[in-house]
């Protein structure tokens, strides 16, 4: 019997799902992720994470960036993002990670992490939810509740 996506996590705390990007759908999302990054960096698109600031406000005190928001707005014109997110392979390993259903589901955030130009620029550690001040035991409890131990990370969609 093949191990399950859900007993690969629980087992060593991560899963790697091969094919869940089909060739396809990756080179129209490379496509669209060179455009994406050309409109933020030209200023075109201005919902991003700007270099020096980990966590929002970002603001733009500096033009350069690693991180590109709301990939999914109808404003930014790349559909190619939502039909990967809603596609038929995401949504199964989803469920099946989450042992719920169709109805269960919700949107949640879509963004895209991109190298600066000019800058060395990297993400501190960090778990979302759970404050970097917290206590060891404040940790433990916050990782004992499910939500906590999810992060979808889709690395290898485009070079950026």
């Amino acid at each position: 019997m093949p191990t399950t996506f859900k007993q690969q996590f629980q087992e060593q705390g991560f899963v790697i799902i091969q094919g869940l990007v089909q060739p396809q759908d990756r080179a129209e999302l490379e496509v669209a992720c060179d455009r994406v990054i050309a409109k933020t960096r030209s200023g075109e698109w201005p919902h991003r994470r700007t270099v020096g600031k980990h966590f929002p406000p970002y603001g733009d005190a500096d033009p350069d960036s690693w991180g590109v928001q709301h990939v999914m707005h109808p404003d930014l014109e790349e559909p190619a993002f939502a039909q990967w997110y809603t596609s038929e392979p995401l949504l199964t390993a989803a469920k099946e990670l989450l042992e719920c259903k169709d109805e269960d589901l919700q949107m949640e955030l879509f963004n895209l992490l991109i190298n600066p130009v000019s800058h060395s620029f990297a993400l501190r550690w960090h778990r979302d939810d759970i404050s970097e001040k917290a206590t060891e035991d404040e940790e433990r409890a916050a990782l004992e509740i499910w939500h906590h131990g999810i992060q979808w990370n889709t690395y290898g969609l485009s070079t950026h």
